[in-house]
């Protein structure tokens, strides 16, 4: 992990290129979810402990965001974890 904030370009360009495709549709649809009351909030150390807990245990960006109650808001999520390094593994259906 770098000792400094990585730049949306860069977390960009790790991306798998279906997982980019999926967070630019959900980016689309983040004005039509439903606020929550952590949306737009700064992250405390909880939150991004949380974060690295929850991608670690392989929870979903959905779950994840929920958990974090910034459900209206995935696209900042996203953004945090490869901010921070960290990279969901994409499940399966079956694996739900």
């Amino acid at each position: 992990m770098a000792d400094h904030p990585r730049a949306l370009a860069e977390i960009i360009a790790d991306m798998d290129p279906a997982e980019f495709a999926r967070l630019k549709a959900l980016r689309a649809a983040d004005g039509h979810l439903l606020p929550d009351i952590n949306d737009g909030k700064p992250w405390s150390e909880m939150d991004v402990a949380d974060l690295k807990s929850s991608v670690a245990h392989r929870s979903s960006l959905e779950e994840t965001a929920t958990l974090l109650c910034r459900s209206g808001a995935l696209f900042e999520v996203a953004c945090k974890a490869g901010e921070l390094g960290l990279k969901w593994q994409l499940r399966s259906p079956r694996q739900k």
